[in-house]
């Protein structure tokens, strides 16, 4: 990934003489590189963090899919097992009322059995 840094030299040598250092001087110099230095730095966290909330951003549209399928799974789980239930109802073994019971797999998964 490209990483661009934008600065003015001018800007800082600018605050640098209006913080009173005096052009042509180490001091001047030492102050306009770490006011350079500093700018560079926020830079640098701003898109660091911009990444960070793009990454995030990824990581919670995937979540909310895989959250949308595991519910059309449970629907889909939950449809079957109705339709078994119908069916095993619908055509009992014997002239008695059959009894079902449910037996649970765990993660929404389950079988019914009629007697």
């Amino acid at each position: 990934m490209l990483l661009v840094i934008n600065f003015t030299i001018k800007d800082k040598k600018e605050q640098c003489e209006t913080i009173g250092f005096k052009p042509q001087t180490e001091k001047f110099a030492d102050c306009v590189l770490r006011l350079v230095e500093l700018d560079v730095k926020k830079q640098q966290s701003n898109v660091a963090l911009s990444n960070n909330n793009s990454t995030n951003n990824a990581i919670a549209k995937q979540l909310e899919i895989q959250n949308k399928q595991l519910e059309r799974q449970r629907y889909d789980e939950g449809t079957k097992f109705l339709f078994d239930l119908s069916r095993q109802l619908s055509q009992p073994k014997s002239s008695s009322w059959s009894t079902c019971s449910y037996i649970d797999f765990g993660h929404g998964m389950g079988k019914v059995k009629c007697n």
